[in-house]
């Protein structure tokens, strides 16, 4: 049987600062036993738009991200849906490495969000990967529509293809901040409004 799971948080290789975000080499080690794995997925871990938090943004919720993602221990690794920042600054940075991504000491997926994009710098995270663990494929896309073009739609439709093509390919995961079916259905162009966000 063929799986194939798309994993977005809809709202609104990179080793760099001693932290493994959005490397291959290191996801796939971790993973130990390709059909017996399992992830944590968290869309939006800076909070709640309109929550008053003003400059001081950069203080998030994760304690009790930490506390929830404790109770369900274990995972190999760890999946971001983007909008891991609200305001892309130094201290935003700081602060989801220190309370949230160093806590965890897992490798981590962040498909990048649209309020990531200093991050792209910090973390040299390309607009598009793939990499595969025995046979699971996993692809990361950046959906903000500022970096999306019609070169990365292409790719995208390409490795999905490549995928569809392999018979011993078993699962496919997507990591994505917004829904690929918006990239890859013409009659859906513009439906990424904010006020369509689900």
């Amino acid at each position: 049987m063929r799986w194939i799971t798309l994993l977005f948080f809809f709202l609104a290789p990179a080793l760099s600062h001693g932290v493994n975000i959005n490397n291959p080499d290191a996801i796939k080690t971790a993973i130990d036993d390709p059909d017996s794995f399992s992830f944590f997925y968290i869309g939006h871990a800076y909070g709640a738009h309109n929550d008053g938090g003003g400059a001081n943004k950069f203080v998030y919720p994760h304690p009790e991200i930490i506390r929830i993602i404790d109770q369900l221990k274990p995972y190999n690794f760890g999946a971001f849906g983007g909008d891991v920042v609200e305001i892309c600054n130094k201290q935003s940075v700081e602060a989801f490495e220190e309370f949230l991504v160093k806590p965890l000491g897992l490798p981590l997926i962040n498909s990048m969000g649209n309020h990531d994009n200093c991050m792209r710098k910090t973390y040299g995270f390309p607009e598009v990967q793939v990499f595969t663990k025995g046979k699971n494929t996993f692809l990361i896309i950046n959906t903000d529509q500022r970096i999306l073009d019609k070169k990365n739609i292409i790719w995208l439709r390409q490795q999905l293809d490549k995928f569809n093509q392999q018979p011993k390919a078993k699962r496919l995961f997507i990591f994505t901040h917004r829904p690929t079916f918006l990239l890859l259905d013409p009659k859906l162009k513009g439906a990424t409004k904010y006020g369509n966000f689900a």
